[in-house]
């Protein structure tokens, strides 16, 4: 009785320490997470704003991410309908547009502030204006397909308006609510 009571104090003080490492690998590889984070973020932070999109896409290659436009997930809820981000472009006036999977496309006009989040998503904080398109998903793809959820800056509110299939009662918000464009 006397060994088991040796070896069970024993096992637990094995035990004991191998959750202390497990627990110190975790904190390290979480640490190391957050240092390839910030240094990411750090260099993107210092780059053009074309340099930006063009990096986060790269990295982005074959992932999904929910799109939100001031702050409301298109779909309505989260995972409901995720996006594949493929390419951009730059048009000469600045506006930036941003082609999903098949025909999905956003377009933000006169954006500001874009950067990466502490959480590697997408960010204009705000623009002028936001439209996400799409051709109405099960439907032959044609014009009478093509919706569009559209965001207009006006004052200190972003305003809400749809077209196509699918129209929507028309929402506003304080343009401080959310970024105008997060791409999560």
């Amino acid at each position: 009785m006397l060994l088991y009571a040796q070896m069970s104090g024993k096992t637990d003080t094995m035990s004991s320490k191998l959750r202390h490492k497990a627990t110190n690998l975790s904190e390290i590889a979480l640490r190391a997470k957050q240092q390839i984070c910030e240094c990411l973020n750090c260099s993107m932070k210092k780059m053009d704003s074309p340099d930006i999109i063009e990096t986060w896409i790269a990295s982005h290659g074959g992932r999904w991410c929910d799109v939100l436009l001031a702050g409301f997930v298109f779909g309505g809820r989260h995972g409901e309908s995720p996006q594949e981000p493929k390419r951009h472009q730059i048009l000469p006036d600045g506006t930036i547009e941003i082609h999903f999977g098949t025909t999905e496309k956003l377009t933000v006009t006169a954006p500001r502030g874009i950067r990466v989040s502490d959480n590697d998503s997408l960010v204009i904080s705000d623009a002028d204006r936001a439209c996400f398109g799409w051709h109405y998903y099960g439907k032959p793809q044609s014009d009478e397909t093509w919706c569009e959820e559209i965001w207009v800056r006006i004052d200190d509110f972003y305003h809400r308006q749809s077209r196509g299939i699918l129209t929507e009662a028309q929402t506003s918000v304080p343009a401080n609510h959310a970024d105008i464009v997060r791409l999560a």
